[in-house]
């Protein structure tokens, strides 16, 4: 009796096995397939990076072309054409080309440990360079014959288990190698200062900033500059930069934030006396990669707004306005920032309010990118944006843009609702401000928020499961959006076309 219980339970035993034994297999042979009809459908190119015509490069305002049922809308159209100014001249004579891999030290230590220095899957390279997996590992230091890029990759593993990853170093040196054969690399005329701002709250800004920070830097190899300046901090946050108590420093303060840099008032209560300190912009900047900086912020940064009310020597124009609380503090701050020619884009992460601090950030910015979460009220809301851009536009030049780009997000395609607010998004702005790219509402988003990590990340992942195609989708979303801020021409590609269409599948 015994021994038949023994029997029955080894055979259940084998049994479970050989089903999760066959779930594998099964599993293998989708995962194969899946592969097989990719490379069918959507063969590797080779695929060139070249800067937009000279109008699109410069920033010259598309004009409107919402006509018919969309005549009561007139006004909002032109009221966004009003605040893109013309095109301001820009020095192409001195191209900011290859920032050679070599100059950077052999072993980079950032200041923080976090996934924006990551280790890069082959399978993104490939989608990235559009080379074969062969040709990267003809490019590693022990096989170098000195024709190509020298790759130093990541070994993980044993013997045949090995796996390979690649660096931000690595992309590097492969955008130089293809830049001296006169081939591609995304170069920029000149440094971009990028405003994310929506007074509107939730509209998902800081996760744009995220993940448009992560693909300029790491995938495009463009030197990034995250600047937050919300008293919130979720930038500082997302980006694993959360305040540190710094011991070596006098009464144990915290690590400097935007508004140290930006200059902050000590008023003497018994004296009345105000001074003001500014700290210098190097101690500020936290690194996070060889292409990733930030500036971080905390909840003192809304002290700035009270801070500027105060500011001396105030400036006025020929009406009797007074501009330095919009004039001073964002032109030193850029400046200083300039003067380095360390950095191809400068982000801002503004908080959404309209106080002095983000005046400021729109003063100095020469491009706008306005999220947009595709609801009922999305039209009123984006009017509201508009109509106050127009209006400090007419109390201060200052306040013009090379590029104003508003970008639908938390898209969900099988709401009505939110299906018919894109489409009435599209009727009146196509072709004027909004942008090509549509950001999903996606819980993969809020993953790569909470575990800080950038989201083509998770996407080169070799899982076909609706989490993997989902992060592949958004990818290539952010992928699009970046050139399109940049006014750079990818040509219409994306790093996975083979999930183009997910919005049919999932």
């Amino acid at each position: 009796m015994f021994g038949q219980r023994v029997l029955l339970l080894v055979g259940v035993f084998f049994c479970v096995l050989i089903f999760f034994s066959l779930g594998q297999i099964l599993k293998i042979v989708i995962f194969f397939q899946t592969v097989y009809v990719g490379a069918v459908q959507h063969p590797v190119t080779h695929h060139h990076y070249r800067l937009s015509t000279p109008s699109a490069a410069k920033g010259v305002p598309m004009q409107n072309t919402a006509q018919g049922s969309v005549s009561a809308s007139q006004g909002i159209v032109e009221d966004a054409d009003h605040i893109i100014s013309e095109a301001r001249q820009t020095d192409y004579s001195n191209i900011r080309g290859a920032r050679s891999a070599a100059r950077l030290a052999s072993v980079f230590k950032p200041d923080r440990i976090t996934n924006y220095y990551p280790k890069i899957r082959p399978t993104l390279l490939e989608r990235l360079f559009g080379y074969d997996r062969q040709t990267f590992r003809n490019w590693e230091a022990d096989k170098s014959t000195g024709k190509g890029p020298v790759l130093r990759p990541v070994l993980e593993g044993q013997n045949n288990a090995q796996r390979r990853y690649y660096t931000v170093n690595d992309i590097l040196s492969i955008y130089d190698y293809l830049e001296k054969n006169d081939e591609y690399r995304p170069a920029l005329p000149s440094p971009v200062k990028l405003a994310v701002w929506n007074n509107k709250g939730g509209v998902g800004k800081t996760t744009i900033v995220q993940q448009l920070a992560s693909t300029m830097s790491i995938l495009m190899g463009l030197k990034v500059l995250v600047v937050d300046t919300d008293s919130q901090s979720d930038c500082t946050y997302m980006l694993n930069c959360n305040q540190e108590i710094k011991e070596v420093r006098e009464n144990y303060d915290t690590q400097p934030t935007i508004r140290h840099i930006f200059g902050f008032l000590d008023i003497d209560h018994e004296t009345g006396s105000e001074t003001e300190y500014i700290t210098p912009l190097n101690d500020g900047i936290i690194t996070l990669s060889p292409t990733l900086s930030i500036i971080p912020a905390d909840s003192d940064v809304s002290e700035l707004d009270y801070d500027f009310s105060f500011l001396e020597n105030l400036l006025k124009d020929d009406k009797g306005r007074d501009v330095s609380k919009i004039a001073n503090i964002s032109d030193r701050f850029l400046n200083d920032v300039l003067d380095t020619k360390q950095y191809d884009v400068i982000i801002f992460d503004c908080a959404p309010n309209k106080g002095a601090l983000n005046l400021n950030i729109l003063y100095g910015a020469d491009t706008l990118l306005i999220p947009i979460e595709v609801e009922a009220k999305c039209l009123y809301s984006l009017r509201n944006v508009l109509k106050f851009l127009k209006k400090m536009k007419n109390f201060h030049e200052g306040f013009s843009f090379n590029k104003v780009i508003g970008v639908p997000n938390k898209y969900i395609h099988t709401h009505n609702l939110k299906r018919l607010g894109l489409e009435k998004l599209k009727e009146i702005f196509q072709g004027s401000i909004l942008s090509s790219s549509v950001i999903p509402h996606t819980t993969e988003l809020d993953k790569c928020a909470d575990e800080k990590e950038p989201v083509f990340i998770r996407a080169s992942d070799n899982i076909k499961s609706r989490s993997t195609l989902m992060a592949k989708r958004v990818s290539n979303e952010f992928f699009k959006l970046s050139h399109e801020v940049l006014g750079l021409d990818n040509n219409h590609r994306v790093l996975f076309p083979e999930v183009e269409n997910i919005y049919d599948e999932v």
